[in-house]
């Protein structure tokens, strides 16, 4: 007699329990994202900037290819994709957009596990009469990662900070890093 009495409740909540676990079986197979991260690797994004005259700067930066996911194009290889921009701030705390920017980059590698530094450049405007705050952002497309890096510019007379470049002494690259080991061969654009 007791169980004539919980047969309506099972027919109820049986539909309602296989429900339920089929919901999460269906997402856990096409969830395949697990199979790209990059467990605990993160997307290093190293940036500078370069006050070329009173008006224009550029941004420079640097990549690690170790750290994007490369894809393969069928037999040419692989290639990453990355958008990076900037977006300019008049203090920290502001949200006041300034300005922005953006821009594809693309990259190819023989291999998927290619450990190489990517370093570019992106140009900016800017006003003479105040200081800025950028945060720049490089985002992986592939990996759906992304790192952002926060600058202060500080506008002022030529001969600020921001207009010297330390530069590699073969090839030119930027360095982005001002401290350097003792014996160190720097050379500086101005």
């Amino acid at each position: 007699m007791n169980a004539l009495r919980l047969w309506p409740f099972f027919l109820v909540a049986l539909p309602i329990v296989q429900g339920c676990g089929e919901g999460t079986a269906a997402r856990t197979r096409s969830d395949m994202s697990y199979l790209y991260s990059g467990g605990d690797r993160t997307l290093r994004l190293e940036a500078r900037i370069h006050h070329e005259s009173n008006e224009r700067s550029v941004i420079y930066f640097k990549l690690h290819t170790a750290d994007l996911l490369y894809k393969s194009t069928g037999g040419e290889g692989f290639h990453s994709l990355v958008e990076l921009r900037y977006e300019a701030f008049p203090s920290w705390n502001s949200k006041e957009l300034l300005d922005s920017a953006s821009t594809l980059i693309k990259d190819r590698a023989e291999g998927p596990d290619s450990d190489q530094e990517l370093i570019g450049s992106i140009p900016m405007r800017r006003a003479r009469d105040r200081d800025l705050v950028l945060r720049i952002t490089a985002h992986d497309l592939y990996r759906e990662q992304e790192s952002s890096v926060l600058l202060e510019v500080k506008h002022g007379p030529p001969g600020g900070r921001q207009y010297f470049l330390p530069v590699a002494p073969t090839g030119g690259l930027p360095l982005f890093d001002d401290h350097q080991p003792p014996g160190t061969e720097v050379r500086v654009r101005c």
